[in-house]
């Protein structure tokens, strides 16, 4: 019999997460273990994407994922409401 795979139940979208109290935010769900896709949301994608894998590699969960934000630019929040409404997280 094949097993379903586990999926994310909600979403959560961490500012600022890929250093200080954001990332330690991200890194206190992901080892709660609540199945939630977390995402780490800032502005310098090089350290956002190695937020991920360090939290990732850290934690062993595997809903973990970075979005560029620069909440200082409103081109920038539209952006990413246009790119996260196409990847279809829960809720």
């Amino acid at each position: 019999m094949m097993q379903t795979p586990i999926k994310a139940s909600k979403t959560v979208i961490i500012t600022g997460g890929n250093s200080g109290l954001g990332y330690y935010c991200a890194q206190a769900i992901a080892q709660s273990c609540t199945n939630w896709q977390i995402i780490i949301a800032s502005r310098n994608l090089p350290r956002v994407e190695e937020a991920v894998q360090q939290l990732t590699a850290e934690t062993n969960y595997s809903f973990i994922e970075g979005m560029t934000l620069d909440l200082a630019s409103l081109a920038s929040v539209r952006q990413f409401v246009q790119d996260f409404q196409t990847r279809e997280h829960p809720p």
